[in-house]
């Protein structure tokens, strides 16, 4: 086997890596990751725009028009759905200086958040922000140092703690996950497959157990 050809091989097998480490996740879910991302991206231009990387400064710097709000007293801040989709058609641009970013400054940004009614977010909101910027460094190749990660988890902690308090301290009765069967629900649903009889409906009324 020549050298050529045995390049070729190991550039189709590197090929076939990549495709398969991309397909971790799904399409819905990194969107969702994506707007976390953006969302992001917006504070900090609003807020510390040094952290921002100098490609997606001159891609909003050049084109204004698309990637910026537009108020009577002048240019406002970015569009986040802009910068969204700069971050789906530059998928190796990082949007962001990682030697410089700490995780003060994404902290700051989650404390910063509030729901439409003008309150802080509830868990989901924390933890969805949590997941998009474990994708800004994986989905760049970077990653966190042990002490930004370690940083994080003391917030994130603290967080969980606030919002349960909050919850009892308004009286919100919030459930995690999908609701349950009522039992009254499932026992006629139990007895409806047992009435069947058939194999399959036998194996759901297992199931269900």
């Amino acid at each position: 086997m020549s050298t050529n050809s045995t390049s070729n091989d190991q550039a189709d097998l590197a090929s076939q890596v990549k495709s398969v480490k991309s397909n971790v996740i799904g399409e819905k879910t990194v969107t969702m990751y994506l707007r976390g991302i953006s969302r992001y991206m917006v504070w900090l231009f609003q807020n510390k725009r040094s952290l921002l990387s100098d490609e997606l400064l001159e891609v909003v710097g050049n084109n204004e028009e698309a990637y910026r709000e537009h108020k009577e007293a002048g240019v406002g801040p970015l569009k986040k759905d802009a910068v969204l989709q700069s971050m789906r058609e530059n998928t190796t641009v990082p949007p962001i200086q990682y030697d410089l970013h700490a995780a003060d400054d994404f902290e700051k940004f989650l404390i910063s958040l509030t729901a439409r009614n003008g309150g802080k977010p509830g868990q989901s909101v924390y933890d969805s922000m949590r997941s998009s910027l474990f994708r800004l460094y994986r989905g760049y190749g970077r990653s966190m140092s042990v002490e930004f990660a370690a940083d994080l988890t003391i917030l994130f902690k603290g967080l969980k703690r606030t919002v349960a308090r909050h919850n009892h301290d308004s009286d919100e009765n919030l459930t995690e996950g999908e609701d349950p069967f009522p039992f009254s629900l499932l026992c006629s649903l139990c007895q409806s497959m047992m009435e069947h009889g058939s194999d399959e409906f036998i194996f759901s009324q297992i199931f269900t157990h």
